[in-house]
């Protein structure tokens, strides 16, 4: 209930609540700067005012289901000042002349707040509450909280009124600075914290809005990403915080990856729509984005997160077209993020299978086992790269370019992810924890034409080589999956950890030298001429997890991770998998000669991970330091089938024996540092 200190308080906290749902397009610090492009009227200026605004729910209704945030609460951060938003707004022309277009401003500007949510889960229409789990639980992905500590300032202009389609005058600014948004999870007793710390969107859209009967809500313009001193136009902290037992801080937290980009992405294109042609009954959402990212000005920085002094990162910029990029002129790159649909789906739904491109790995169709928000990717396509790698210093921003090229390309990208409240309902009661999930993911190897692939490549930019795993087709699935904050106290280790009762990947592609596209002479890339076949498929069992945590002391991103090879093929499968093939690049009969070292059981546990970057410019470099744990169950690990298969159309398999190591522990320490 509001205790309200004027009559509009409800009705003005929906106009700011429905104004910040506008997607994040563009931010700048205003002074009344749109007000002030609209002549004819002076406009008017709404004030929000409260001590605390709260809700029971706030929900998104969709084919008789919700998603639920629940215990919904604004608190003005002040305690002298309850003012939760200022709003003006002004209605004119865009000139003092009678020949001026008409023209409509909106300036928000937000005080710092405590906006937070209680509960996040999926029910059935009109639940009065998550539910619980099978321990008893709350049905809940966990506690949400958005903590501003600066105003925060959203402003739009536009002509001919909101979706003016004939003009591209349209306008959005939007400005956070220095906010905090969190997840709190608790799993017996327990209450830990992941952080989204330090975030920062420094942002401008320029261009036009419309509605359209077959295209939705529609924006196409130019979206700016403004870097201001250090801080890159979007930018955030992955953060922890272990054991608060209530409210959100991040005072005693540490970081542990910091993600920053700015620069600008030309002829941007975000469409977002009903649609439910993916799942073929009830409603949905369909959003398509696309752009051109400059190559003059777009960067991705990662680094370390900044624990006091010294953290380090690196830079990736000049970014250039896969098909090109080795030109003398290479053009910007076209980026598409697919198709996205959004739906939510009662137990016993079956979620349309993928179909993968690798033989070794069949999808089956699956079917929901509870209330769960059901997310596809369709179409994705990534197909550039940055010419320019730079180690940076966190502190002055003083970089140093380096000689050589990370290549990462994906084609043709589709995904499905189903996520339940509370953690995954197939699980023993005692271990559902988080956010349960299923996953499947493929990408495949190449178009027709080879113009575009899914590559893992080094290169040398300046003269157009490279050196990788090429033509990479790819299929990967997670079942009974968990994701959820893990702590010292429940799991021997605090940070963000992925878990799965089941995982497989299978991939294939050609191990290579060769010559980047450039546009004239090298349109495309081979399927021959290659080193040797590359094929890599894992199944890992009951166990399986991976843990992204914060470093102990410095800087630096630790990991941990666990993988169980079984004697027992997973979810139907008639053979076990896991295996490693090298296979020659001539083939006779539609088989390549191949060594495999297959058939793998046992268990594996990587400890003590760190990735560590320096930025020094005697000593850039970056190293992936780890323990490999060999069978610390005191079971074996072993490859059943050491052989050689024979090309041919009646391939012969010749077995050397098997390899066996009882137990043991491998430490490695890796240093990439350009000479």
């Amino acid at each position: 209930m509001a205790k309200k200190y004027n009559k509009r308080v409800c009705h003005i906290l929906a106009s700011v609540l429905s104004t910040t749902a506008i997607p994040v397009y563009a931010l700048d610090a205003l002074n009344d700067e749109s007000l002030g492009e609209v002549a004819g009227q002076d406009g008017i200026q709404l004030m929000s005012v409260a001590s605390q605004v709260t809700a029971e729910r706030a929900y998104w209704q969709e084919d008789g289901r919700e998603l639920q945030l629940r215990s919904l609460s604004i608190t003005p951060k002040s305690v002298s000042d309850f003012t939760l938003a200022t709003i003006g707004v002004d209605i004119g022309s865009s000139t003092a002349t009678a020949s001026g277009t008409p023209a409509v401003s909106i300036n928000v500007v937000v005080p710092p707040i405590t906006l937070s949510f209680g509960q996040l889960c999926v029910t059935a229409a009109n639940a009065a509450n998550c539910g619980v789990n099978g321990a008893s639980n709350p049905k809940t992905m966990g506690e949400l909280a958005l903590l501003t500590n600066q105003n925060s300032t959203i402003s739009f202009f536009n002509t001919n009124g909101f979706f003016d389609s004939t003009s591209s005058n349209a306008r959005i600014r939007v400005n956070i600075n220095d906010a905090e948004l969190y997840l709190a999870q608790t799993f017996n007793g327990r209450r830990s914290l992941a952080i989204l710390d330090n975030l920062i969107i420094n942002s401008r859209f320029d261009g036009k809005f419309a509605i359209d009967a077959t295209e939705g809500i529609r924006a196409q313009g130019t979206l700016s990403l403004i870097r201001s001193g250090l801080n890159n136009g979007f930018q955030f902290d992955i953060s922890h915080n272990e054991g608060i037992p209530t409210g959100f801080t991040n005072v005693g937290s540490k970081g542990m990856l910091r993600v920053g980009i700015s620069g600008t992405i030309n002829n941007f294109d975000f469409r977002m729509r009903p649609d439910n042609s993916l799942m073929g009954s009830g409603s949905g959402i369909k959003i398509s984005t696309s752009g051109i990212l400059s190559s003059g000005n777009f960067a991705l920085e990662l680094s370390e997160a900044g624990n006091g002094t010294g953290a380090d990162g690196i830079r990736f910029s000049q970014w250039v077209d896969f098909s090109n990029g080795a030109a003398i002129s290479p053009s910007s790159p076209y980026i598409s993020l697919g198709d996205m649909y959004l739906n939510l789906l009662g137990s016993g739904v079956t979620v349309p299978a993928l179909t993968s491109p690798v033989s070794s790995l069949a999808f089956s169709p699956w079917t929901t086992v509870d209330n769960a928000l059901f997310v596809a990717v369709r179409d994705l396509n990534f197909q550039a790269y940055a010419k320019v790698i730079s180690f940076f210093d966190v502190d002055t921003n003083v970089a140093h370019a380096q000689n050589w090229a990370f290549i990462s390309t994906l084609h043709d990208l589709d995904a499905n992810l189903v996520m339940m409240g509370g953690g995954h309902p197939s699980l023993a009661a005692a271990q559902q924890r988080g956010i349960g999930f299923d996953m499947q993911l493929t990408t495949k190897g190449r178009n027709a034409s080879g113009t575009e692939g899914t590559h893992i490549l080094v290169a040398d930019p300046a003269v157009g080589t490279y050196l990788g795993w090429r033509n990479v087709n790819l299929a990967a699935e997670i079942r009974q999956g968990q994701l959820y904050v893990a702590d010292t106290v429940n799991d021997g280790v605090n940070g963000i950890r992925i878990s799965a009762e089941s995982l497989k990947l299978s991939a294939s592609g050609q191990f290579a030298v060769g010559q980047l596209p450039d546009g004239g002479s090298i349109t495309s890339m081979p399927t021959t001429g290659h080193g040797f076949g590359l094929a890599i498929d894992i199944e890992s069992g009951s166990g399986t997890h991976l843990t992204f945590s914060p470093p102990t002391s410095g800087n630096y991103l630790g990991f941990s991770g666990s993988l169980r090879f079984g004697d027992t093929p997973l979810d139907g499968d008639t053979v076990n998998s896991n295996s490693i093939t090298l296979s020659e690049p001539s083939s006779t009969g539609g088989n390549s000669p191949r060594f495999q070292y297959g058939d793998i059981t046992g268990r594996i546990d990587i400890v003590n991970g760190k990735i560590d970057t320096v930025s020094d410019a005697l000593n850039d470099s970056i190293t992936f330091e780890y323990t490999l744990d060999i069978s610390p169950d005191a079971g074996i690990y072993t490859a059943n089938d050491v052989q050689v298969i024979t090309g041919g159309a009646s391939p012969q398999t010749y077995r050397f024996g098997q390899l066996v190591i009882p137990s043991g522990q491998l430490y490695t320490k890796l240093t990439l540092k350009p000479q």
